[in-house]
């Protein structure tokens, strides 16, 4: 047994899987949002967009994000949906988002999905802090979430590299968007399987009442009694 709040306390926090769930979800958001936000501007004017409104895109689209920061996650507070279902919906549409955005050439479309991309990145940023406190408990967060934070931090340290690959040997940053996407959309997946793993090994409690046989965490069944 260690002393909670000590820091062998906190490093148990490797010892849980749902740990390395948020790790990688963080690691791949923050990369795939770094990648975006550096390439945003010069992609539009790739694309014909001038530079003034490739800019002014950028700017409005920041009132999206932080709708997305106001909006679902304090849904997800009040009970109307779980914070893990928030998060897998966020970053299979998101992902699709990054997929999808090297066929965007007009500027409407451009701004639509800069609309929709910064909706999902406000939405999904606020929800790791809490899934991290929610999973490793209050008194090992700040070990966990400086762990999820440090690794992303050295993973960045690659962008530039990445950046530089894509647009100087590649020629553009289409691939690179593509790359993106395919993390984010690998964190969904992920996800999708935490919530099958979730409901395979939950287990139901079941109790009779006036004919109709009640679960604790499923609807109502009803039984017929045989007269």
């Amino acid at each position: 047994q260690f002393v909670q709040g000590s820091f062998r306390h906190g490093l148990t926090v490797f010892s849980c899987p749902m740990f390395y769930v948020v790790m990688y979800s963080y690691i791949a958001f923050s990369f795939a949002f770094e990648c975006y936000i550096s390439l945003l501007v010069d992609f539009a004017t790739d694309r014909g967009i001038g530079v003034s409104h490739a800019v002014t895109m950028l700017s409005t689209s920041s009132v999206a994000d932080l709708i997305g920061r106001l909006t679902l996650p304090a849904l997800a507070d009040r009970g109307y949906f779980t914070r893990q279902a928030l998060m897998t919906v966020s970053f299979a549409w998101m992902g699709s988002l990054y997929l999808t955005l090297p066929l965007a050439h007009s500027y409407a479309l451009v701004f639509a999905m800069a609309t929709a991309i910064a909706f999902c990145i406000g939405t999904t940023v606020v929800l790791f802090s809490v899934l991290v406190a929610e999973y490793v408990g209050i008194e090992r967060v700040s070990m966990a979430y400086g762990m999820v934070s440090a690794a992303a931090g050295m993973t960045s340290l690659a962008k530039p590299l990445v950046i530089g690959y894509f647009r100087d040997k590649v020629g553009s940053y289409d691939n690179l968007f593509r790359l993106c996407g395919s993390c984010v959309t690998l964190g969904a997946v992920i996800w999708i399987c935490v919530h099958v793993k979730i409901f395979a090994t939950s287990k139901h409690t079941w109790t009779l009442r006036d004919g109709t046989m009640t679960g604790s965490s499923q609807g109502v069944v009803k039984k017929h009694i045989e007269a």
